[in-house]
């Protein structure tokens, strides 16, 4: 599965993060810049899809 774009709001520090992601994307950023927040929004939602399809 490929993620080319995703939008998210709401989530822990998070108040409105569009992106567009490459097949290559790269997380780099000080600390407190909600770099695990992302990853774990992308670990929920790919576990759900695994469960329900």
């Amino acid at each position: 599965m490929f993620l080319g774009r995703v939008e998210i709001s709401g989530f822990r520090g998070i108040n409105r993060l569009p992106r567009v992601l490459d097949e290559n994307t790269i997380l780099i950023g000080e600390n407190a810049w909600d770099k695990s927040s992302l990853l774990a929004i992308f670990t929920n939602t790919l576990s759900f899809y695994k469960l329900v399809f």
